[in-house]
């Protein structure tokens, strides 16, 4: 109950009598573009541009992100806190994903203005606190590995908009398995209602935890994938909402993202924490 709403929920006949529809309404129509904030309220002169992209597409890069004197301060904090950080094995994938409490990724990242101003304007939502950063790392065991994770698989997050932040701790691109979205794909366009109906069905038949493709949908939309590659210091921000998935590694070249998720905001306690405050 405190928690975020479920991408789906309930029966199959349920779902067949359009359970999900009625969950969009209530969680998602509301919303379906950004909210104004205050004239002035953000300042960064990035916001406006950042936000018409977000609404627009779904997802925006915003390359050099940090100054160059907060970056150089992070990248000396990872260096710092990375050798006591576990790595594990995964479906062919070395991984690390582990909060990272430093000031520079909490203060300076994780509660960015421009970062928290756009999660307020996209999810209608009170920010009180920032999410936590962590740190998501992954790379190929050996050359002849092969990553057979469920992330590589076209899915949306939700049925209703809610953010996700990528940012570049080192150069990312289609060798290293760069973040991969659909542009308009968070749209709730008559199609993808129909996508959410069939999806709900099909869900609630699964039983070994597989998502549902959306790639053949997005095809036939005429929607097309956009790898979001980038340089270090490249901040993605994306409403996950939308077809996204991880791209393929072609190399073990590995893939280093600082990692927010703004999924919290969703959460009863959150909402609750914010009308009591």
């Amino acid at each position: 109950m405190l928690s975020a709403p479920a991408y789906n929920c309930g029966s199959e006949t349920l779902a067949r009598l359009g359970l999900q529809k009625l969950r969009i309404r209530i969680h998602s129509d509301w919303r379906h573009h950004p909210r104004d904030l205050p004239t002035g309220s953000v300042p960064d002169a990035r916001f406006e541009d950042a936000l018409g992209t977000l609404d627009r597409d779904g997802v925006v890069s915003i390359p050099e992100f940090l100054p160059q004197e907060s970056w150089d301060r992070l990248q000396a904090e990872l260096t710092a806190t990375l050798p006591s950080m576990k790595p594990f094995s995964s479906a062919g994938l070395t991984e690390i994903s582990e909060i990272i409490d430093t000031p520079t990724f909490t203060g300076e990242f994780a509660a960015h203005p421009l970062l928290l101003a756009l999660a307020e304007a996209v999810t209608h939502r009170k920010i009180s606190r920032p999410p936590a950063p962590y740190i998501w790392m992954l790379q190929l065991e050996n050359e002849t590995a092969e990553d057979t994770t469920a992330a590589r698989i076209l899915h949306a997050d939700t049925h209703y908009p809610t953010v996700k932040v990528f940012y570049c701790l080192n150069d990312i691109d289609e060798e290293n398995a760069a973040f991969t979205y659909v542009p308009g794909s968070h749209r709730l366009t008559p199609e993808r209602r129909a996508y959410e109906i069939q999806r709900s069905v099909e869900m609630t038949r699964r039983k070994d935890g597989t998502d549902f493709d959306a790639a053949p949908f997005a095809e036939a939309w005429g929607l097309k994938e956009t790898q979001m590659c980038g340089k270090a210091n490249t901040c993605i921000i994306a409403n996950t909402q939308g077809f996204h998935r991880r791209g393929t590694f072609h190399s073990t070249k590995p893939r280093q993202y600082a990692h927010l998720d703004f999924r919290y905001l969703e959460g009863l306690s959150h909402r609750l924490r914010n009308l009591l405050a």
